[in-house]
C-alpha cells in the first residue's frame, strides 16, 4: 500500500507575488512627487520658466488621468502580464529620456511619457493582485497596495531632496534598477494568462487546431463590422476621461498664461471654454459618459470623487507649495527641504494608522469629515506663520495638516466605493483617481496665478488660505454624505 502524504495548506502570505505590483505602484506614486524638490534646480539647469516648472508636475498627472480608463480596457483585452511589461518598458524609457534631457521640451516629453506609462501600469497592478490573491490574502494585499500608494507621494519629496543634491538626473535614473527588477519578477512569477488557464485545465486541447480552421459561419465583412463596433465601444469607453483631462489642460494653460502676462489670453480662454462645454455635452448625451447615469445616484461615489478633488486641491498640493516657499522664497537647499518634509511624512503615516483603528468604530464619512476639518485648520495656521518655521503656530499647522492628510486618503476611497457593486469597483476607482489628478493640475495653476512673478508674504498667505478653503469644501462634502450604520 502506497502512503499518500497530504500536502500542507499554505498559510504564509505570498509576499514574492506582491513584489512586482508593489514596485510598480511605488514608482507610479513616487514619480508624481519626486520632482517637487528638484524643480528649482531643474529651472536653473534647463532654463525652465515658471509655467514650465508647473507643467513638469501637471503633465504627468493629466496624461495619467486621461488614459487610465483606456489602460484598464487594454489590460482586460491583452492581459495584465503583457500590459505590465509594455507599461514598465515605456516607463523606463521615459525615465531614461528624462535623465538624459538637455532642454525643457525633451523633459516635458519624458514626463508625458511617464504619465502614459503609469496609466498602462496602474490597472495591471490591481489585476495581478486579483489574479494571485483571494479571500483574506487579497484583502491584505490591497491593504499593502494602498499603504504603498499613500506613502509613495510622501517618500517622493524626501527622496527627491536627497537625490537632487547628487544630481537632478538621479530623480529619473533611480527608476531604472527597481523597474528592471519588476520586469524580471513579473516574467518569473506570473505566467501568461493562456498558460495559467491551461494549467488549471480550463483550455480546450483542440483550441490550437480549431483556431486555425476557417469560420464558415462568419463572413469577412461581418467580422470587419464587429471589429469596428468593438473599437468604437472601446474609444467611447474612455473618451469622457480624455475630453475631461483635455478640458482641464486647456484651463491650466489659460491660468498659466494669465500668471505669465498678468492679463487674460483670448485664445487660451476660448479653448478652455470650448473644451469644458464639449465635456458637459459629452456627459449629457454620450451613450457611455465618464460618470454613467446609473452611478450618479450613488451618494457614496459622488462623495468619493468630490472628496478626491478636494484632497488634491488642499493637502495634496501642500508639498508643491511648501517646496516653492522653502527653496525659492527662503532659499533653502534641496537636501534641507527634503529633510524638513520628514516630520510631515511621519504624521501622515500616523494619520493612516489612526484611520485603521478608528474605522472599526466610526463611519468612513465621519472620519473623512474629521480629516478635512483637521487639515483645514492646519493649513490656516500655516498661512499665519510662514516666516517662522519654529513658531508654535507653524508646528501646530504641520501636525494638524499631516494627521488630516493621513485620515483623508484612505477614507475617500472607503466612502467612494462603499455603495458601488463589486463588478464596477474598477471603473469607480479610476474615476476617483482621475478627479484627483485633474484637480491637482488645476490647483498648481491657481497657485502660479496667486504667486505671480514676485511672490511676497501676502501672496503666500493667499496660497495656503486657498488650500485651507478647499479642505473646508471637502469637509462640507463629507458632511452631506450618507452615513451608513457601523456594524
Amino acid at each position: 500500500m502506497t502512503d499518500i502524504t497530504a500536502t500542507p495548506t499554505r498559510t504564509t502570505f505570498p509576499f514574492r507575488a506582491l513584489l512586482a505590483p508593489g514596485i510598480a505602484q511605488a514608482l507610479i506614486a513616487l514619480d508624481y512627487a519626486i520632482v517637487y524638490v528638484a524643480l528649482p534646480t531643474l529651472a536653473q539647469r534647463l532654463s525652465l520658466s515658471a509655467s514650465d516648472m508647473q507643467w513638469v508636475v501637471s503633465l504627468y498627472g493629466l496624461t495619467f488621468a486621461a488614459l487610465l480608463l483606456s489602460g484598464g480596457a487594454l489590460c482586460d483585452r491583452l492581459g495584465a502580464r503583457r500590459m505590465f511589461i509594455v507599461g514598465m518598458v515605456l516607463f523606463l524609457f521615459a525615465s531614461l529620456l528624462g535623465g538624459l534631457a538637455q532642454s525643457s521640451p525633451l523633459l516635458l516629453t519624458a514626463r508625458g511619457g511617464q504619465g502614459i506609462a503609469a496609466a498602462l501600469l496602474q490597472p495591471t497592478v490591481l489585476a495581478l493582485i486579483a489574479r494571485d490573491f483571494s479571500g483574506n490574502s487579497h484583502r491584505r494585499a490591497l491593504a499593502i497596495w494602498s499603504a504603498i500608494g499613500a506613502s509613495g507621494l510622501v517618500a517622493g519629496v524626501i527622496l527627491g531632496g536627497v537625490l537632487t543634491a547628487l544630481s537632478w538626473r538621479a530623480i529619473f535614473l533611480i527608476n531604472l534598477p527597481p523597474g528592471l527588477l519588476a520586469l524580471w519578477l513579473v516574467r518569473r512569477h506570473f505566467l501568461p494568462a493562456d498558460m495559467q488557464a491551461s494549467q488549471q485545465g480550463s483550455v480546450n486541447p483542440l483550441l490550437p487546431i480549431t483556431s486555425r480552421l476557417p469560420d464558415i459561419s462568419v463572413t469577412p465583412c461581418s467580422r470587419a463590422v464587429v471589429r469596428v463596433r468593438r473599437l468604437i465601444a472601446r474609444l467611447t469607453h474612455s473618451s469622457g476621461a480624455i475630453i475631461g483631462c483635455a478640458a482641464a489642460g486647456a484651463l491650466v494653460w489659460a491660468l498659466t498664461r494669465f500668471a505669465e502676462n498678468g492679463s487674460a489670453d483670448f485664445l487660451a480662454n476660448r479653448l478652455a471654454a470650448t473644451m469644458l462645454l464639449l465635456f458637459i455635452l459629452h456627459e449629457r448625451y454620450a451613450p457611455r459618459p465618464l460618470l454613467p447615469r446609473s452611478r450618479r445616484i450613488l451618494p457614496g461615489l459622488q462623495t468619493g470623487w468630490l472628496s478626491s478633488a478636494c484632497y488634491m486641491a488642499s493637502v495634496g498640493s501642500q508639498f508643491f507649495a511648501m517646496t516653492l516657499l522653502w527653496q525659492q522664497s527662503q532659499h533653502l537647499s534641496a537636501v534641507t527641504t527634503g529633510l524638513l518634509f520628514a516630520p510631515l511624512a511621519l504624521l501622515i503615516v500616523i494619520g493612516n494608522a489612526f484611520y485603521s483603528r478608528l474605522s472599526i468604530r466610526f463611519a468612513g464619512s465621519c472620519l473623512l469629515m474629521a480629516g478635512f476639518t483637521t487639515a483645514a485648520l492646519g493649513l490656516w495656521l500655516l498661512s499665519d506663520s510662514l516666516s517662522d518655521a519654529l513658531s508654535p503656530s507653524f508646528i501646530a499647522g504641520v501636525v494638524l495638516s499631516g494627521l488630516g492628510h493621513g485620515l483623508i486618503y484612505p477614507a475617500m476611497f472607503a466612502v467612494g466605493l462603499s455603495a458601488v457593486p463589486e463588478s464596477q469597483q474598477g471603473r469607480a476607482s479610476a474615476l476617483i483617481v482621475t478627479s484627483q489628478y485633474i484637480a491637482g493640475a488645476i490647483t498648481l495653476a491657481v497657485i502660479a496665478v496667486l504667486l505671480g512673478m514676485q511672490p511676497d508674504v501676502v501672496a503666500w498667505q493667499a496660497v495656503f488660505r486657498v488650500l485651507s478653503g478647499a479642505a473646508l469644501v471637502g469637509m462640507l462634502t463629507a458632511l452631506c454624505a450618507d452615513r451608513p450604520p457601523v456594524e
